[in-house]
């Protein structure tokens, strides 16, 4: 299943913000995006997949992201 390029381009700008280093804000779910997702899943005590969502973003941006 293909991810929305526009949802994935949202998430890293946010993991960019809050310092996760998704890599380019390129609308690829790259190795280094799923890395970043991953580590911000684990710091926040979200179940880790590693995997873009719109919940996933609205929870980055009400911390800043």
């Amino acid at each position: 299943m293909g991810h929305d390029p526009a949802l994935i381009s949202d998430i890293q700008r946010s993991l960019t913000i809050l310092g996760l280093q998704p890599g380019p804000i390129d609308g690829l779910l790259g190795a280094n995006t799923v890395v970043a997702i991953k580590n911000y899943e684990t710091q926040h005590g979200l179940l880790v997949t590693g995997q873009p969502s719109w919940p996933l973003l609205e929870h980055m941006r009400a911390r800043g992201g």
